[in-house]
């Protein structure tokens, strides 16, 4: 479930974080401790 939610948002760490109910700044902080990075859809 966290594991999908950066993709589902397409990389919008607001709407994946509303999509966990947790806050912006704590679902950062528990996909950092799981090791889930967030990668910018616009990335090259």
């Amino acid at each position: 479930m966290i594991q999908e939610a950066p993709r589902e948002s397409s990389g919008n760490k607001q709407k994946a974080a509303r999509a966990l109910n947790l806050s912006r700044r704590g679902s950062l902080k528990k996909m950092k401790q799981l090791g889930i990075r967030i990668r910018d859809p616009n990335a090259i």
